[in-house]
């Protein structure tokens, strides 16, 4: 945490909105704004721009309407879908230059079709780690046109954008706010949405790998994370050691954590996104959206960014 601003995350899905405004007041952490409105339609982010910014701006001016931003600092999470996320390999003797070469070259056989320069790469450098023998880089790619329609859509709404982040690598930064992520522990952080899900292994509190499937039931839930750690064990030679697990989940479901807590033999545990917050003023009469705090930890998680 860097310097003290109120800032405002807001994830997007393609049903809803859902916004966390955060602030730092005289060395607390205040909670300010928890608001979330569902989408009038399907928001496609494939969909031409002035659709997608009229579903967005129709229920950004609901929120408003009832409780307005302090700030007008903002980030948004997106969903997993929307990103492609690659791991590839590198030498760590690479120029800058050589690197960024590397990284193209390997995109362009990645996503052919596609011109580089309409893509943000954000990358993440795995050294050191005891489940690889060999340095890598996860990418971590967004295609540049949902920026700048972001960016459009803020500077409408009188607002600065500061960050545009993936919905899981977000809701993570909440364990690292609350210090629940140590240099000495491997850690699983599950990511649970209506149609899919994502996995993300921690080692020295950095990603070391990452991992996507679509699934429409439990069944298919609980099968995709075996596979994973099948598909994992035989890809490093060695079981993934977890020491802690975390799973986000837009609704609670015991049934479903504890399926997969027989199925992979792991404990999984949820985060409070809010735990260590002071509650602000406004946010008397939304217990509602407090009880179920975990849905909000990708919007969470990208508001402490910045305060």
């Amino acid at each position: 945490m860097s310097v003290n601003h109120n800032h405002a995350g807001i994830q997007l899905s393609n049903n809803k909105l859902q916004i966390v405004e955060v602030n730092k007041k005289f060395n607390n952490f205040v909670l300010e704004n928890v608001e979330e409105e569902y989408f009038s339609d399907f928001l496609n982010f494939e969909d031409k721009e002035t659709r997608f910014i009229t579903i967005l701006q129709n229920a950004f001016s609901e929120i408003s309407v009832r409780s307005p931003l302090l700030t007008n600092n903002v980030s948004f999470t997106l969903p997993s879908h929307v990103f492609n996320v690659f791991d590839i390999p590198y030498d760590p003797a690479l120029t800058k230059s050589d690197l960024q070469e590397h990284i193209n070259w390997e995109l362009s056989v990645l996503m052919p079709g596609h011109n580089i320069t309409d893509l943000a790469v954000q990358t993440v450098t795995v050294t050191d780690s005891s489940l690889r023998d060999k340095a890598s880089l996860i990418l971590i790619v967004l295609p540049k046109k949902l920026i700048h329609i972001l960016n459009k859509f803020c500077i409408r709404n009188n607002l600065v954008l500061r960050y545009v982040d993936h919905e899981h690598f977000a809701a993570n930064n909440v364990l690292f706010f609350q210090n629940l992520i140590t240099y000495e522990n491997n850690y699983l952080t599950i990511l649970i949405r209506d149609n899919f899900l994502s996995a993300i292994v921690l080692e020295n509190k950095h990603p070391v790998l990452y991992e996507w499937f679509e699934c429409n039931n439990n069944e298919e839930i609980v099968s995709s994370l075996n596979n994973l750690f099948e598909k994992s064990s035989r890809r490093f030679g060695k079981v993934i050691d977890i020491d802690m697990s975390f799973v986000f989940i837009d609704t609670q479901s015991e049934s479903l954590i504890e399926k997969i807590q027989t199925s992979l033999g792991i404990g999984l545990n949820t985060a409070d996104p809010f735990i260590k917050m002071k509650y602000g003023e406004s946010l008397s009469g939304k217990s509602d959206f407090l009880v179920n705090a975990n849905k909000f930890n990708s919007a969470a998680g990208v508001a402490y960014r910045l305060v």
